[in-house]
């Protein structure tokens, strides 16, 4: 049978790096906001044929797609770093256990 070993200490390393990545896509969302049109910004053939409108909704989808992986990599750093506590908490409780074994308690 494979032996599965937790590194707690590489997990929590891998949070720094989720973490890191998800604030260049905050970043990325920011930029992505901050870049519509607005409905004069084209002049008159531009509101003629709706192109701030048709523009901004493409920024609109590519928003919410970059939204969707910022809130993905923030959850996902978020449980690495939870179950890296609670397997260092079971760690402390096996620890104290043996110890207490072993002094007879």
């Amino acid at each position: 049978m494979t032996e599965i070993k937790v590194d707690a200490e590489k997990m929590r390393t891998a949070v720094e790096k989720l973490l890191e990545c998800y604030l260049k896509w905050h970043d990325c969302s920011t930029e992505i906001q901050n870049a519509t049109l607005g409905p004069d910004d084209l002049g008159f053939l531009g509101s003629v044929f709706h192109i701030p409108d048709r523009y901004n909704a493409v920024v609109d989808q590519a928003f919410d797609r970059v939204s969707e992986g910022e809130n993905v990599l923030r959850l996902a750093g978020a449980d690495l770093y939870e179950t890296a506590k609670n397997y260092d908490d079971v760690e402390d409780k096996n620890i104290l256990a043996i110890l207490d074994r072993a002094s007879g308690g």
